[in-house]
């Protein structure tokens, strides 16, 4: 009798923090496809190059299919759209945001909701584990609010409008670890199925405000 072949593994996940010319533009890519089609917005070239550039850039893939994307930018930044408007969030995270997680986007699909879970999580522990950030705030649409409260994100109870938009948005803040933490145990993943999705590199050449520099390999 012949024997019987191993079920196909399904596609995993992979993690990639955006370092080379290649990574940036398949993110870049992504996110203005999404942006594009799924709200009418065409972003500004230029000015978003200019946010990579002092940005930590994530992007997942499933299966080599770049499937989501966000961005993790310096906060306060004259870059930022949410210039001119005062956000304390110490009291609801005990610490000030030291930086501004944007363009969140997922392909639309079945699983776009848990590739932007997924994305947050291993996004937020990488940042612990290779930058000084460890609070952050975000706005988004009302319907997005659930994702973001999944990994503990608080709703300030601020609106914003973000120039040239018209949708009203929400101001919320939060912190990396309980996006780590949450954001895992919500997907039910173990810290060694968590760091077997973030691509693993010797050296970090892209070194923009708030990273550390990495000499040993990631966890």
């Amino acid at each position: 009798m012949a024997a019987s072949l191993p079920a196909p593994r399904a596609a995993e996940p992979e993690l990639v923090h955006c370092e080379s010319a290649l990574d940036f533009q398949r993110a870049r890519d992504l996110r203005e496809a999404l942006f594009r089609s799924r709200r009418g917005i065409v972003l500004d070239g230029i000015r978003e190059s200019r946010r990579d550039a002092e940005s930590h850039v994530f992007l997942l893939s499933s299966g080599g299919v770049a499937v989501s994307t966000t961005r993790v930018q310096p906060y306060p930044s004259d870059l930022s759209d949410l210039v001119g408007l005062s956000v304390d969030s110490t009291g609801l995270t005990g610490q000030p945001a030291d930086s501004e997680v944007g363009r969140l986007a997922a392909l639309p699909s079945a699983s776009a909701a848990r590739y932007s879970l997924l994305l947050m999580a291993l996004g937020a522990r990488w940042l612990l584990d290779h930058t000084d950030h460890r609070s952050y705030v975000a706005y988004c649409l009302p319907q997005v609010l659930k994702i973001y409260r999944l990994v503990g994100a608080k709703d300030t109870g601020q609106t914003w409008i973000v120039p040239g938009q018209s949708h009203t948005h929400r101001v919320i803040v939060g912190t990396y670890a309980d996006a780590a933490r949450l954001g895992l145990a919500t997907l039910q993943l173990s810290d060694a199925e968590a760091n077997s999705f973030i691509r693993q590199r010797g050296v970090v050449h892209h070194q923009p405000v708030g990273l550390r520099p990495v000499t040993g390999s990631w966890r």
